[in-house]
């Protein structure tokens, strides 16, 4: 598991990227990549914990995430 930070999040679509410090450029993360229930949104700064899933990039951003949960809402 690591930490990344939310760089922006498209709520009408659902979609968004994270950066993270262990991985280059940015990461496609989905409302379906979010392990909390009910959540179905980021917040951009908001700082998230994830795994990483694999190098096809997609909608511009540079890989994908398996999993991701904000670190600062309960």
């Amino acid at each position: 598991m690591s930490v990344a930070t939310v760089a922006f999040w498209y709520g009408e679509e659902g979609w968004g990227g994270i950066e993270a410090p262990d991985r280059p450029g940015v990461g496609f993360v989905s409302f379906m990549h979010v392990r909390m229930e009910g959540l179905r949104d980021l917040i951009p700064g908001e700082p998230v914990e994830y795994e990483w899933g694999d190098d096809n990039g997609q909608d511009g951003c540079d890989w994908r995430v398996a999993w991701v949960r904000p670190t600062d809402r309960t």
